[in-house]
């Protein structure tokens, strides 16, 4: 009609809040950084549905205290955005309407981007923008977006919005092979930005103290050594030219040990805390859980890194014996591995490394499409991470038993204590790998699977890498005695020797006959076994290692010899055999041990 008097419509709930030029949702209350924002508005001239069109003629926004008393950012042009009496050219339409949800008849926008309406009629351009909250303080405010029609009718609609400020984050904490601990952060983006505190304690995180100040550490510092062979623990702070202190980043570890040059690096690949993840603070201290149940199974030398460390070639995995990897709750929005990552992981293996991996969403990252999907995905996740994806879990997946007849035999524990997991993965194994701990819930008459282990050649390597990858988040798991115990059966799996294990190999008491691994194996199988100090009657007996086939008839002795009180293994080649169940029995005098395995060619 001729007469308009019918304001344009801001559909409030469709407010939505993003990382500059990225797919990760912002909540309203956790805005930091650049920020993009979207919103859905309608013009109308009537009542009825055929009288909303398809979009306003004016857009823009600001930034209010939260009383509403002060306008605390307007962007140019007083915060008018689009007056579209001129159109962008088409290259452009992207920047001004969300690809994907925005509609004729349902214009969503991004109300950030371009410099002012103005430029953007002057130049036909719309430029890559955003709302830049590190220009604010941390505190409340209220966002205030309002439209405009043709004919001078107005709306505005406010949003409660909270900024806060990101802590520093850390590169790595290194051990340099003398003692010397190198610790490496990304400068922090804050323009009267004074420099930095390092925290440090040593042996545990009860102690806190500065070792280097804003005075050592200006502005442009970014990296810091120093001498700590102990068990050492640190968080970086940010300080402005007023002496405020920004939060703690996150708390990263090392250790250095004389004797054991057996190095671990921990990657800290968790960085979700908002939309809608499980982890709500930008910092956490996961890093030492990994750290903890390592140190307190056996003393090696120890580095943490990020794993934006990993992609920007700051840190070498092949520099590392065993890799720790742990991604939390990362899930398809975020991207739980990159191509990038995938790639390191795929070298290291292939170069014949020891890998531990966990988190609960990587296999519906990697093993589902969606719109964040790249192209190595899948083919890493079966061939590297030897699984396949059966089900993305629920909450009813929150506990694991150990598989019989694999390392983790008789382990139990529950997870998802220090923040929720409501969707582990449920997954196979694959491409020769084996299960090691099942959920307690059953699919198709089978328990979940939950965990996965593999020793065998990667790619077209022919070296012998090692793979354990559990498909939840270890560091979920409340009690710490069972955390360490279910480290020190990675960790045996990996032949890495715990304190136990030193404790036995000094003066063994038990005759014992371990699993053999893998199991179910092709061609070949690790049998291990110990010899005990034993009586004078036992010093003229042999110790033999037979293996039987189903019927029990032996095939093959792999050991008749005496042995010494210790520790030892022996490789079983099958490679002239059939696929079926064998039997291997260990005898030492008296004392006998048999057991199963299986044979998959």
């Amino acid at each position: 009609p001729y007469t308009d008097t019918k304001s344009p419509i801001i559909n409030k709930t469709t407010l939505k809040f993003y990382k500059n030029n990225s797919t990760s949702v912002l909540t309203p209350n956790q805005l930091s950084g650049k920020i993009d924002i979207q919103i859905q508005v309608n013009e109308q001239n009537g009542s009825a549905s055929v009288s909303t069109n398809n979009g306003t003629y004016l857009l823009g926004y600001k930034v209010l205290s939260a009383d509403t008393s002060t306008i605390i950012y307007k962007p140019a042009n007083n915060g008018d955005k689009y007056k579209f009496y001129r159109l962008p050219s088409n290259s452009y339409v992207h920047r001004v309407f969300v690809k994907g949800v925005a509609t004729l008849s349902n214009p969503t926008y991004w109300i950030t981007n371009g410099n002012g309406e103005s430029v953007i009629n002057s130049s036909l351009s719309v430029s890559n923008n955003y709302l830049d909250t590190d220009n604010l303080l941390a505190g409340d405010y209220l966002l205030q977006i309002y439209s405009e029609d043709t004919r001078g009718n107005t709306t505005s609609e406010l949003f409660p919005i909270s900024v806060i400020k990101l802590p520093p984050e850390l590169n790595f904490v290194k051990e340099n092979g003398s003692s010397n601990i190198s610790v490496s952060w990304n400068k922090y983006n804050l323009s009267n930005l004074k420099g930095y505190r390092l925290y440090l304690s040593i042996n545990s995180m009860d102690n806190w103290h500065i070792i280097a100040d804003e005075n050592l550490l200006g502005r442009d510092s970014t990296r810091f050594n120093f001498d700590e062979p102990n068990s050492t623990y640190l968080y970086l702070t940010a300080v402005d030219s007023l002496g405020n202190e920004s939060p703690p980043s996150d708390i990263y570890s090392s250790n250095f040990n004389h004797e054991n040059f057996y190095n671990v690096l921990i990657v800290d690949g968790f960085d979700r805390y908002t939309d809608n993840g499980s982890w709500t603070q930008p910092q956490h201290s996961f890093n030492t859980t990994y750290f903890n149940a390592i140190t307190n199974n056996r003393s090696l030398s120890i580095s943490s890194c990020s794993n934006e460390a990993i992609i920007e070639d700051k840190i070498n995995l092949q520099d590392y014996n065993l890799v720790v990897w742990f991604t939390g709750d990362e899930t398809i929005i975020n991207n739980s591995l990159i191509s990038k990552e995938q790639l390191e992981l795929s070298k290291y293996l292939e170069g014949g490394g020891k890998l531990f991996i966990t988190g609960d969403d990587i296999g519906q990252d990697l093993d589902t499409q969606h719109s964040n999907s790249e192209f190595s995905d899948t083919l890493f996740y079966h061939q590297y991470l030897k699984s396949n994806l059966m089900h993305d879990g629920n909450t009813l997946l929150f506990e694991v038993n150990g598989q019989e007849t694999s390392y983790f035999e008789n382990y139990h524990t529950i997870f998802g204590e220090f923040y929720p997991e409501d969707s582990p993965d449920d997954i196979e194994p694959v491409n020769g790998a084996e299960p090691i701990l099942n959920y307690t819930y059953e699919r198709d008459g089978v328990f979940r699977k939950g965990g996965i282990a593999y020793t065998g050649t990667f790619g077209d390597s022919a070296n012998i890498g090692q793979l354990v990858y559990f498909s939840f988040a270890f560091d979920t798991i409340g009690d710490e005695n069972l955390r360490n115990e279910l480290m020190k059966r990675i960790l045996q799996y990996f032949d890495i020797v715990t304190d136990v294990d030193n404790e036995n190999l000094i003066t063994p008491k038990i005759f014992s006959l371990s699993q053999n691994y893998p199991n179910p194996f092709n061609p070949s199988t690790i049998i291990k076994y110990t010899i005990p100090a034993v009586d004078a009657k036992f010093l003229s007996a042999n110790v033999t290692l037979k293996i039987y086939d189903i019927l029990g008839r032996e095939i093959i002795t792999l050991v008749n010899e005496k042995k010494s009180t210790g520790n030892y293994e022996v490789t079983f080649d099958a490679s002239i055999f059939s696929s079926g169940i064998y039997f291997y029995q260990l005898k030492f005098g008296e004392l006998t041990s048999t057991k199963k395995m299986m044979l998959i060619k």
